[in-house]
């Protein structure tokens, strides 16, 4: 089951140790009374939360805790089309213009006191807000975050050169970087780019070193061909469909570059495309939890990592980390690094290593311990959850859970400022369950784990409850209008939940940050199947009523006593699993894309206030 419905599925159905209120239940053994949710979309948004003037620490009840909330629990994966064969076409898109931002880097000279002083570099992010969740490098997810597109190639698929048999299930011999080493008798090797549909035409240049034949299919089509390089025509439609026919072991074909022609005397220096920089230029931080592939990590020991060397950047290692720094750098962005919940001690102190030595030092480090561990409907969840029982932390299995997560959270920064010296660049973040404040107080309160960070971070999503089967059919019946006005309550409650979290932390010197954020209007449980539910959704999510709630949204945050927000995501096409992207292709027109251009006009209108 897809990660992103199985989360959603679980809190719809309840599990025998985790259950949630806003889906009738609650956590660990004891049975909570069911709560149910109204669905009012003539309702009015309420006034906006503030913050209380004092509140006291929360007193955590696990029998009242929460495990998975579909209003609150992420969107982080992307659907899959690896998982279902060959994929089908797409669209082909419609020609739109980029939204122009403000450029990068200026320096000026000025005169003060009669001397001549060079003023540093100014940035589009340097007084942003806001924050955003950067989208995983993928084939079928319409960004194209490298100039070099064979960096977001699917892993090779074994095929037979004269047959149409799409994975034959035959291993494939590679070299330690991914590359092709060999192929037997009859065998071929493909691969898939660019599958989103959207993405830049025209001329490629296709590199390689070594001897071997490669076959182009779908929008490709040869020009022209010397040893080394193929020279493409590609008109985007549904994607580019390359297979290797044939390569000599002893000199294999190998090191593909995917190369707009307009780029070949820059993409080695510069290796990020320019229209992705451009849309990324106004967040202040940039959370790499997709592109680390943190959920459901496999990765345990340093020599797991992805490298730069490897044949692809799409893999479930995730990008390496060497790419990932550097685009903090490139967009002098604060990164958000979540270390994956297998990690051990070497890992983590490699990893700050190799941050320390290569991030400008101007910029700040915001180091999480994996993504949501509270969510049982991810792999670190049920990792935490049985290293909490086996140390004995609680008996009751979700207390044990968000126990060890407090504890290896508080190891991990620990690492990190021994590696830094001090914390004084680094931002250590618990994260949350904004539905539950009781989640954030037992994390933060277990070994004092609060005086060892510097944030709790939640993820305030509006508009869960419309997704529930419960009301599915009600629902798919509103307006937009409707849909829209429901949402609107929703986010109140939501907030308010913030607010406490907000009182909850300053209590314990901490700031309340947003991991993630914004809407949330996504089927789950068996209402994923109802088609006129999603087409509503995206319908939804299109109307330049969402970008007005989003406008609400920021200022109502501002009122809880929050601080930064990460907006989840960057660029994701809407689908049955959500319609999680600010925008759902990167060069969609920001007239188009309505919550896009609300949040690119907040950064642009709203200092941090904080």
């Amino acid at each position: 089951m897809h990660l992103r419905s199985l989360a959603l599925f679980l809190c719809s159905v309840g599990t025998t140790t985790l259950l949630t209120p806003a889906c009738g239940g609650s956590e660990s053994d004891s049975q909570g009374d069911t709560e149910t949710t109204t669905l009012d979309p003539s309702a009015t948004n309420a006034t906006s939360t503030t913050l209380p003037t004092s509140a006291g620490p929360t007193t955590g009840d696990p029998s009242t805790s929460t495990g998975d909330d579909p209003s609150d629990s992420t969107a982080q994966t992307t659907s899959d089309p690896s998982s279902s064969g060959e994929p089908t076409s797409t669209t082909e898109p419609t020609s739109t213009t980029s939204e122009p931002t403000t450029t990068g880097d200026s320096d000026s000279d000025s005169e003060t006191d009669g001397t001549d002083t060079d003023d540093p570099p100014s940035y589009p992010n340097d007084n942003s807000p806001l924050g955003i969740n950067v989208s995983p490098v993928r084939d079928w997810v319409p960004q194209w975050m490298f100039v070099d597109g064979f960096k977001q190639a699917r892993a090779w698929i074994p095929q037979e050169v004269d047959s149409n048999v799409w994975d034959t299930g035959l291993p494939i011999e590679l070299d330690e970087h991914g590359w092709v080493a060999s192929l037997s008798q009859n065998q071929a090797a493909a691969t898939l780019l660019y599958t989103g549909g959207h993405y830049l035409g025209g001329e490629y240049r296709v590199r390689y070193q070594g001897a071997g034949t490669l076959e182009f299919n779908w929008d490709a089509t040869v020009v022209a061909e010397v040893p080394g390089e193929y020279t493409l025509e590609v008109t985007p439609d549904k994607g580019i469909y390359l297979r290797l026919l044939a390569t000599d072991p002893n000199n294999p074909l190998r090191d593909i570059e995917f190369i707009p022609s307009d780029f070949l005397d820059t993409y080695q220096t510069e290796p990020f495309h320019p229209l992705f920089l451009e849309r990324m230029a106004g967040f202040r931080v940039l959370r790499m939890m997709d592109l680390q592939a943190t959920n459901n990590s496999p990765l345990v020991s340093w020599d797991e990592r992805p490298k730069p060397s490897d044949s692809s950047q799409a893999s479930d290692r995730g990008v390496a980390l060497e790419h990932l720094i550097a685009l903090a750098n490139t967009l002098h962005a604060d990164p958000w690094f979540c270390l994956p919940h297998q990690a051990d001690d070497g890992y983590v102190e490699a990893f700050a290593t190799m941050v320390r030595d290569q991030l400008d030092p101007d910029l700040r480090v915001y180091v999480e311990y994996s993504n949501e561990v509270w969510n049982g409907g991810f792999e670190q969840a049920g990792y935490a959850q049985q290293q909490g029982l086996m140390l004995g932390l609680s008996q009751n299995p979700f207390e044990a859970q968000l126990r060890f997560y407090a504890r290896r959270a508080t190891e991990v920064f620990g690492i990190w400022e021994n590696v830094f010296g001090g914390h004084e660049r680094l931002v250590r973040v618990l994260g949350s369950q904004a539905a539950n404040p009781w989640v954030g107080t037992t994390i933060m309160d277990f070994e004092n784990a609060h005086e060892h960070a510097d944030a709790l971070a939640i993820a305030p999503y509006f508009g869960g409850p419309l997704g529930s089967p419960d009301t599915q059919w009600e629902v798919a019946n509103w307006s937009v209008d409707q849909a829209l006005a429901a949402a609107g309550t929703h986010m109140d409650e939501m907030l308010a939940h913030a607010s406490q979290s907000a009182t909850d932390t300053a209590d314990r010197g901490l700031v309340l940050i947003a991991y993630e954020a914004g809407q949330h209007l996504v089927a789950y449980g068996n209402a994923v199947n109802n088609q006129a539910l999603t087409d509503l959704f995206i319908a939804a999510n299109r109307a330049p009523g969402m970008g007005d709630l989003y406008t609400t949204y920021f200022d109502k945050w501002m009122a809880t006593g929050g601080q930064m927000m990460v907006m989840f995501n960057y660029v994701d096409h809407p689908t049955q699993w959500g319609s999680w992207g600010l925008l759902e292709y990167q060069d969609q027109s920001a007239d188009e894309a309505h919550k896009y251009a609300s949040t690119i006009q907040f950064m642009q209108e709203q200092a941090p206030w904080w």
